[in-house]
């Protein structure tokens, strides 16, 4: 009952009982009063400070410095006056220094970049015109009857400007020599092939007038070309009209808007005057050969009309298979394989005229570049994705090789030069003339080889040299691949032998060394020093990966030596 009795107001209540931990699955609550056995203290006890970096704003106390370190740092912070003026002269002395030193490296790189600048400026007229830097711009015995190129390192013109006559600059030698057809009587084809020039005639005659193609041709052409020309048609136009080479029934490229885009972007892969030259051969009409003041790019659509509409086309043919003279669109049955015929012989024609015409006026390799030093306009565009004749007619052996940031389009049969210097930019990877031969052609897997079994060759390659751009625009990238410095060498030495052992392409590191290798050693055997001012020699790797004080040395080495030279001959005369 003593037990049970309630506890009076003055005795002090019970403590409460102790809060249970709370129960888990896993616990044994049979010995839960037992008490648990404390852990052995550690032998190493952890530091109040953490050996890791923490972000505690609160320094820990065991950090603090005691008072009497604080004491003795406050001591031996207390220095002679004489000290602590010498460190605040010392501390000048060396702000003054730095900044010595500084205005020293800013005066450096702005004498650099005038140098440069400089170098530039004379690399560039060089390039631009050689003969008033006193470089012999002769052209070659073989070419300078016909005064080929422009001869002062200038490209030729791929607008046409003026009029493409007979009196053309870049006209064949041998023609102007005496050795040209004055008309179209001088022109007799031999005997033996009298019936195959006959039916040529009556083959294309539904093209143009074979008189009439004797004559224009003759205005472009030798007469050996022209006989040559004249031969290969015959048998191409005989295996036409039998059927052995033909296109699709329904004629793809009247039908197919599509594709005919495609065979008119083709044909606009050739040099503006290249093309108007050609299709005046064909269509005839003076006003081809006629540049009006303006842009190029309404020559380009004023050649883009004429291919739409007259090289697509035949009035004549239209007229004889309609149905109703009044209604345009209805024809009767054989009029697209009459008129399929009609376009592959012009389109054959024209490749094999270009062709012609562009090889009796290539400059080779071995007298300069062409179209620069002489010869002829370039027969393709800057950015055409084509450079052959060949690919005009197959268009399979292409290839899209990247440099850096651009892209670029080269046949795969020859190599093309890619280091950045021909502005060419293509965004999609489009290979129009193998779409437009597969879908158009009928039975045909390779017409090229068809045509070389024919005795159709062509064989005109635009070489990458040729598309070059000699211009600088940074020194020292421009100069990493060699090639401007070859030209430079050339110009100054008269000597092309140079230009004719470069590595192209020129997309990666070795072939740099080896075309600045190059340079050297024809600047080592015309006398150039080929070290700086210290006596630090330069090497092909210094050029190509563009150290700038050593290319300065090299270039003014090269002007003293080279340049300097042909202003004295110069002002001697």
């Amino acid at each position: 009952m003593e037990n049970r009795r309630r506890p009076g107001r003055g005795e002090p209540p019970p403590p409460p009982p102790s809060p249970l931990p709370s129960p888990s699955l896993l616990r044994d609550v049979s010995n839960f009063k037992t008490p648990r056995p404390q852990a052995p203290p550690l032998r190493n006890p952890p530091s109040p400070c953490p050996l890791f970096f923490t972000a505690s704003k609160k320094t820990p106390s065991s950090a603090r410095p005691s008072p009497a370190a604080s004491a003795f740092r406050r001591r031996s912070s207390l220095a002679p006056p004489s000290h602590s003026k010498a460190a605040r002269r010392l501390r000048a002395l060396e702000l003054e220094q730095s900044r010595s030193a500084r205005r020293a490296h800013v005066r450096r790189e702005k004498a650099l970049r005038s140098f440069s600048r400089s170098l530039s400026a004379w690399l560039n007229f060089l390039f631009r015109d050689p003969g008033s830097c006193g470089c012999n711009v002769d052209a070659p015995l073989w070419n300078r009857a016909a005064g080929g190129g422009s001869g002062c390192g200038k490209r030729s013109s791929l607008e046409g400007g003026g009029n493409l006559g007979v009196e053309g600059a870049w006209r064949w030698p041998k023609r102007q020599r005496g050795g040209s057809c004055q008309n179209a009587e001088a022109m007799v084809a031999p005997s033996t092939s009298t019936s195959s020039f006959s039916s040529l005639q009556v083959s294309l005659k539904d093209i143009c007038s074979i008189e009439d193609l004797k004559e224009r041709m003759s205005a472009h052409l030798s007469e050996r070309s022209c006989q040559e020309v004249l031969s290969i048609m015959s048998q191409v136009t005989k295996n036409i009209d039998a059927g052995r080479l033909k296109m699709k029934s329904h004629c793809p490229l009247v039908t197919d808007v599509g594709l005919r885009e495609k065979a008119t972007k083709v044909l606009m892969c050739y040099n503006p005057t290249w093309l108007r030259i050609g299709l005046h051969i064909i269509f005839g009409g003076d006003l081809l050969l006629q540049s009006e003041e303006g842009t190029s790019a309404s020559e380009d659509q004023f050649a883009k009309m004429v291919i739409e509409r007259q090289f697509f086309s035949h009035a004549g043919l239209a007229k004889s298979y309609a149905y109703n003279k009044l209604v345009e669109g209805v024809y009767k049955p054989g009029y697209f394989e009459a008129l399929g015929s009609i376009i592959l012989k012009r389109f054959i024609l024209l490749v094999l005229l270009l062709d012609k015409a562009k090889g009796e006026s290539t400059l080779p390799v071995k007298y300069g570049i062409d179209g620069v030093d002489g010869g002829s306009p370039l027969l393709f565009g800057l950015q055409s994705h084509i450079k052959s004749s060949q690919q005009v007619i197959h268009g399979k052996n292409s290839s899209y090789i990247t440099v850096g940031p651009r892209l670029y389009l080269a046949p795969m049969s020859h190599p093309f030069y890619v280091k950045g210097r021909f502005q060419i930019s293509f965004n999609q990877l489009i290979f129009l003339t193998v779409e437009f031969l597969s879908e158009v052609m009928h039975g045909e897997g390779d017409l090229l080889a068809h045509l070389v079994i024919l005795g159709c060759k062509v064989s005109h390659q635009q070489l990458p040299l040729a598309e070059y751009n000699f211009y600088v625009t940074n020194l020292f990238e421009d100069l990493q691949d060699g090639v401007l410095l070859c030209r430079t060498i050339q110009l100054l030495k008269s000597d092309a032998s140079v230009l004719s052992k470069l590595m192209i392409p020129s997309n990666t590191q070795k072939k740099n060394i080896q075309n600045c290798n190059v340079a050297l050693q024809y600047l080592k055997l015309a006398g150039v020093p080929l070290s700086d001012e210290d006596g630090v020699l330069v090497v092909a790797e210094d050029v190509a990966s563009g150290d700038r004080e050593l290319i300065l040395s090299l270039l003014w080495n090269i002007f003293v030596h080279l340049q300097a030279l042909h202003g004295l001959e110069i002002g001697d005369c």
